[in-house]
């Protein structure tokens, strides 16, 4: 009964084990493929492998004192980087983007929404009420703080912004000024229980990648 018994836990250790394993070979893989095409992607968007490489090392760094995946503040920098941000700018208009959605309890996926919107505006050169509400929607008082900048009632706002009369130097400034109110708000976030608990699954996916490297190598081939 002894050995039977033994044997019976040995067999549940191996297949737990085995399972361990196949989870981390998918998550693994998956972490690998996604970080190839975010490189192929920087790589078209710079111009250069080793601009490419740098940008992604540098987006791993920020993500890390962010309650933020990479991979979320990965589509951001493409974001921005289509706006015509650059260098130290896409990362200082990250830190903007990401206090002022921290302050305000912005979950990941709608910063990363948030930014895309931030993003168009730049390029259109003016902001329309769709524009506007993707940020009253998730609690940010945009609106006021533009009533604020321009002088006028959060009513006149909205008919601006209808008919296509806020422009993007307007939006840009009163998003300025709820920044310097919500700075350092993305970095006491991250120090919060959550937050810890995002660097660690990004943290423990990033091993996931390293530990599968070869294997994703092998597959690809």
């Amino acid at each position: 009964v002894k050995k039977v018994a033994t044997a019976i836990a040995g067999a549940f250790v191996v297949k737990k084990g085995i399972a361990f394993g196949a989870a981390i070979a998918k998550v693994g893989v998956e972490y690998n493929a996604l970080k190839e095409q975010s490189k192929v992607t920087w790589t078209t968007l710079l111009g250069s492998q080793a601009q490419a490489i740098s940008q992604l090392e540098r987006i791993e760094k920020f993500a890390a004192s962010t309650p933020f995946s990479k991979m979320g503040v990965d589509q951001m920098a493409k974001y921005l980087h289509n706006a015509g941000y650059e260098g130290d700018a896409v990362f200082d208009t990250l830190t903007k983007i990401g206090d002022m959605g921290s302050a305000f309890g912005v979950q990941e996926d709608s910063l990363v929404e948030l930014t895309r919107q931030f993003s168009q505006v730049q390029q259109a050169g003016y902001a329309y009420t769709e524009d506007l509400n993707i940020l009253a929607d998730r609690g940010i008082p945009i609106y006021q703080a533009i009533a604020d900048q321009v002088g006028v009632t959060v009513a006149e706002v909205k008919k601006m912004a209808s008919e296509g009369k806020l422009t993007a130097d307007i939006y840009n400034a009163a998003i300025d000024s709820m920044a310097t109110t919500t700075a350092g708000a993305m970095e006491a976030q991250s120090k919060t229980f959550k937050g810890r608990m995002s660097t660690l699954k990004d943290n423990l996916t990033t091993v996931a990648g390293l530990i599968t490297e070869k294997l994703f190598t092998a597959l690809s081939g």
